[in-house]
């Protein structure tokens, strides 16, 4: 039935400026939304997805602080993808006033309310690109239409524990939401479901006269604590009827049942880690493989064959350009695209990013290379073995982050 939605009324527009400071080294030179992940993707391009695959054909991604990686995948993304199937994407920068960027996420919202105001759709689809989730957003539709709201917020049933000071907690009153608290560190509990709690996965159906109305009233000055969760759901709930829609009751063709309400939030470097290992599982929790349900890219060139040759490998993701030489044995991880793994190498959960190059006889464990990065022939490196370099960051679950542009000192 969800086929049927009209979503020619429908503008979708997705926040990809996040700074990203938790998930340092990663967003050291870019946006979060811009971090690569699945051995070819950005983190924005699966949000992006699920606007394309749903048929939206008006999209805007609001940018900010250091684009322009991400703007520059959006270019190739917009020529390869959107204009072949009739819809198209378009980046909002922040208009510089004042030698500031935006103040939060209801302030870049409302710098671009003429956007809005001047176009002649009647629903806003408002969501994160930071966020890894599958979700027919005509599912959300419907139940906005079904159930005359004038909001709709997607949840997710999580236990209290995975929420504690984690993600934002939303209250109802039957379906109809009376409040949310931003990261409790004591979740409120679903009544009658012990344990579990509706995380708020912060992607929203307005009505657009509402949108702008909220745009309006609840931001009218610069000030960092002016945010959607704290300012406008606040004001929403006090003014319209704001229903809720369970990310486990979406449904995909193609969906394998592991998949049902998956949600990562990349928040740390170690949620960045763990979405990646989760990538690589051999019934994966989120499936790039789905025909009915593609994540969609930038194409590269030149787009050639990954190239491996009496290698041992389990549960890895091998991205296009890629050459594995002999006697090389990797165990759950990711090589991206145009890496290279030398000969005789041992890579055991390790993600290597865009051009990394592992010299031969190296061992690797629970470590992250960045882009670029040159790692020397007969390298150990690894939480227990690490490299006598300030810049390296050792995550809290003790896995290891090259920043880009590091360097392997030359032994003396």
């Amino acid at each position: 039935m969800y086929h049927m939605v009209d979503t020619s009324k429908v503008i979708g527009v997705i926040l990809a400026g996040g700074e990203g400071e938790r998930a340092y080294p990663l967003t050291r030179f870019r946006a979060k939304p811009a971090i690569p992940i699945g051995g070819v993707f950005r983190l924005a391009d699966v949000m992006i997805s699920n606007f394309l695959n749903s048929d939206i054909r008006k999209l805007y991604l609001i940018v900010q602080k250091r684009p322009h990686s991400l703007m520059v995948h959006l270019e190739g993304f917009v020529d390869a993808v959107a204009s072949m199937r009739g819809q198209f994407i378009r980046c909002l920068p922040p208009p510089k006033e004042q030698d500031r960027f935006y103040a939060s996420d209801l302030d870049s919202l409302r710098h671009h309310s003429l956007i809005w105001q001047n176009d002649d759709s009647e629903l806003v689809v408002l969501a994160m690109g930071d966020q890894v989730a599958k979700i027919d957003l005509r599912q959300a539709i419907i139940r906005f239409k079904e159930t005359d709201a004038d909001v709709v917020m997607v949840y997710n049933r999580v236990t209290t524990q995975q929420a504690a000071g984690r993600l934002g907690v939303i209250t109802c009153d039957g379906d109809l939401v009376t409040g949310m608290e931003e990261k409790p560190e004591v979740p409120e509990e679903i009544p009658g479901d012990p344990g579990y709690c509706r995380g708020n996965v912060a992607l929203y159906v307005f009505k657009k006269d509402l949108f702008t109305a909220m745009l309006t009233k609840a931001s009218r000055r610069w000030d960092p604590a002016l945010t959607l969760s704290k300012i406008g759901v606040p004001w929403l709930v006090r003014h319209a009827r704001v229903v809720t829609y369970d990310l486990g009751d979406n449904t995909i063709a193609g969906m394998h049942p592991c998949e049902r309400a998956t949600f990562f939030e990349v928040g740390t470097p170690d949620d960045y880690f763990d979405t990646q290992m989760a990538f690589c599982m051999r019934e994966p929790p989120f499936n790039f493989y789905n025909p009915a349900w593609p994540v969609w890219t930038a194409l590269r060139y030149p787009l050639i064959p990954a190239k491996v040759d009496r290698v041992k490998m389990e549960e890895v993701l091998l991205a296009p350009n890629v050459v594995v030489q002999d006697n090389t044995e990797i165990t759950r991880s990711v090589v991206s695209y145009g890496a290279v793994v030398g000969s005789g190498s041992v890579l055991q959960n390790v993600v290597i990013l865009d051009g990394a190059v592992v010299g031969k006889g190296c061992q690797i464990t629970n470590t992250v290379i960045e882009k670029g990065i040159v790692v020397p022939d007969g390298t150990i490196i690894g939480p227990d073995r690490i490299p006598d370099d300030k810049s390296i960051v050792l995550s809290q679950k003790g896995r290891l982050f090259l920043p880009k542009f590091f360097e392997f000192k030359r032994p003396s």
